[in-house]
Parts: C-alpha cells; sequence; structure tokens
C-alpha cells in the first residue's frame, strides 16, 4: 500500500507540511510545522524525552534552510527504543501523498524503523506483505555527517488522499540499549498533489501552494506575500496556543505590526474566505 520510492508524476508536487527544526526556543515549537497548507500537523513522541541538538543537516531542507548555519538543529528523541514517534499529517485538497526526512543515530541510537500509518485516526495498517516499511539506520554521527534520506510514497493507497485523518508512526527496534542513545530527524516533508475532485478544493499551481514571510526573524513590520486578493482571517499565537493577534487583511500582500510583541516564537495562521483554505507558519520575533 505504500513504497520506499517516489512515484513519476506529470503534475508538480506541492510541499503541504515541512519541519526544519531551525531557530527554535523551546521543545514546544518544535511539534508544530514551519509551514502547514493544510493545517493540523504535529509531532508527538512516546519516549522518554526529546530536545533539539545542533547542528542539523541541509539533506531534504527546504528554501532558505538549505543552508547549513549556527542555528541549524534537529529533533533528537531520546531513549528511542523505549516508544513509538509520530507524525499527523492531515491531506485534505492533496493526492498522490509522499513523505521525506533525514535521519541519524548515535551508536546507541535504534538501528532499525519500522513505519506504519492510519487512515482512521485508530488502526494502524501493519502487514509483512505491502503495509510497513523497515529500514536500518546505517548511518552513525554526532555530527553534520552521517545523515540518510527515508522517501515513503503513499500513491498506491486511495485511502491516503484527502484524508483529515492520516498519520504515520515509526517504531523502533533493535537498538543497542533501551535506555540511552538517541535518534535524529531533520527537514521533514509531505508532499501532495492538488486534487480537484475533492468537494470545495480548487486546483492550485505549486507556486500558489504558500504564503512567504519577509523579514524572518522580525523586528517591527512583518510583510506577508501570497496568491489570492480576496480577505483573509488572521491570527497570530504563542508557542503555547495563546492568540496574541486576530484581524482581517485583503490582497495578495499585506503587513502586520509586531513591534508590540516580545521576543520568540509564534505562529501565524492565514484563511483565506473564498476558498477556506487554511495555512499555517512559523515566525521569530526578534
Amino acid at each position: 500500500m505504500f513504497s520506499t520510492g517516489t512515484k513519476s508524476n506529470a503534475q508538480t508536487q506541492v510541499l503541504i507540511d515541512y519541519w526544519s527544526f531551525d531557530d527554535v526556543d523551546s521543545t514546544s515549537a518544535m511539534l508544530v510545522p514551519n509551514t502547514s497548507i493544510v493545517g493540523g500537523a504535529g509531532l508527538a513522541y512516546l519516549g522518554a524525552y526529546y530536545d533539539s541538538v545542533q547542528p542539523g543537516t541541509v539533506l531534504n531542507a527546504v528554501g532558505t534552510y538549505t543552508v547549513l548555519n549556527s542555528g541549524s538543529a534537529a529533533l533528537r528523541l531520546r531513549n528511542p527504543a523505549e516508544g513509538a514517534f509520530t507524525l499527523t499529517l492531515p491531506t485534505t485538497g492533496y493526492k498522490d501523498i509522499t513523505l521525506k526526512y533525514a535521519e541519524q543515530r548515535t551508536k546507541s541510537g535504534s538501528q532499525e524503523n519500522i513505519v506504519t500509518y492510519t487512515v482512521d485516526g485508530t488502526t494502524w495498517i501493519n502487514t509483512a506483505i505491502s503495509a510497513v516499511a523497515t529500514y536500518v539506520i546505517d548511518s552513525v554521527d554526532t555530527g553534520s555527517n552521517g545523515w540518510q534520506l527515508e522517501t515513503f510514497s503513499f500513491s498506491s493507497d486511495a485511502n491516503v488522499n484527502n484524508n483529515p485523518h492520516f498519520a504515520v508512526q515509526i517504531n523502533f527496534a533493535i537498538g543497542d540499549s533501551g535506555t540511552s542513545g538517541n535518534d535524529r530527524f531533520d527537514n521533514i516533508t509531505l508532499y501532495g498533489i492538488s486534487d480537484t475532485s475533492h468537494t470545495g478544493i480548487s486546483s492550485i499551481s505549486p507556486s500558489e501552494s504558500s504564503y512567504t514571510l519577509y523579514p524572518n526573524p522580525v523586528m517591527n513590520n512583518l510583510e506577508i506575500n501570497g496568491y489570492s486578493e480576496g480577505d483573509k482571517a488572521i491570527v497570530i499565537t504563542d508557542i503555547v496556543g495563546q492568540t496574541i493577534y486576530r484581524g482581517i487583511k485583503s490582497g495578495k500582500q499585506f503587513t502586520i505590526n509586531t513591534s508590540q510583541l516580545i521576543a520568540g516564537n509564534y505562529f501565524i495562521s492565514i484563511k483565506e474566505s473564498d476558498s477556506g483554505r487554511l495555512t499555517t507558519m512559523k515566525f521569530v520575533k526578534q
């Protein structure tokens, strides 16, 4: 039902969700993607605990994160043999889904991962024939080297398409020790093709798939560039989910004054009045 490879499509895939794990000042900020077209994406770890580690990698990085800098970081899952890592990845409005991420482990980290997924939010699909991908983490390094790319295509399972309950779970196995070591993840991406057959979803081109924020980090005025002219409901929240700002903006380009915000990480959600499309992105206030 899914394979560890990519499918060649005449249509260009759109970036739905992206986590870079760079420039974060708290572990809770790492749970929400830097950008999300559909919304509702998140991470959860059932092991001992997680934190940030430097440096990360440029493998599978997108946009400005393709340059490794002093702020580059990765998600570090401690004692991975003790728990599973879950990615909640709604695909509403998209089909032919592909998940990619970079991974490495320390010497005592989990050596083997078993990947399952759900289409109903409850039952994890796990059959030895087609629906489970087991792979070995060959790369062992504690620095910027030793990363390997993992790619999973779900295009053969139509139930993954347009699915608000889609999620992927990574189960850890064959570790040298269940109480030490760690596995690291960076640049998690989810791609898909806009599905015009889905009710209420209109076709968009790759260049229309997201908004851009500038500058980021920001001191005063945050410039937002999009692709639609209509009204947009804007909500800014802090890393614990408290609403900081609500407003209505119009046009493809608009500005939000952030001078009154304290320094830290924030999330801006943009909901288009015409299409109902929701985009959530992270920005840093200096």
